[in-house]
């Protein structure tokens, strides 16, 4: 009887593969020769990262009114060295960022701004924007564990 089974088990395998190879055209006058045709590269789509994504960015964010704030984070095994950052509202944010060993904390996202940083291998990384208004800006990285908030007043 176990001969029986296995057997079975085989034709039932070999019979969905050729029906399968017989659904998707086998490889009879399915191929297509790319070669024959001609790529224009100025129709190709092409990617570029947002720019809060560089180790650099400036991103928008309402009028700004005045000299730039200096704001730094540091990243640790432990969390962010900071959990409460106050700043003017209305008035550009040069914040920078910067990870030693953090794990997931290595990135810091400041959603209401747009702010997305990852520091890789304790290289420092910066972002300016304008908090618009007064009011609480939460950061924190992509699991949500390390949490601090940007207080605008």
């Amino acid at each position: 009887m176990g001969f029986e089974k296995y057997a079975f088990v085989a034709i039932a395998v070999a019979a969905i593969a050729f029906a399968g190879f017989v659904f998707l055209g086998g490889s009879k006058g399915n191929t297509q020769d790319i070669s024959a045709h001609s790529i224009d590269e100025s129709a190709q789509p092409t990617y570029e990262p947002p720019a809060q994504q560089a180790g650099n960015a400036t991103l928008p964010g309402g009028a700004a009114t005045g000299p730039a704030q200096e704001v730094s984070l540091l990243a640790t095994s432990r969390g962010y060295d900071k959990t409460e950052i106050r700043v003017k509202a209305g008035q550009p944010v040069h914040f920078t960022f910067t990870a030693n060993n953090a794990g997931c904390c290595a990135q810091l996202l400041i959603d209401k701004v747009g702010v997305q940083l990852i520091s890789r291998n304790g290289q420092s990384v910066d972002a300016t924007f304008t908090p618009p208004a007064p009011g609480n800006y939460p950061y924190h990285c992509g699991m949500n564990m390390c949490r601090g908030v940007l207080v605008a007043e």
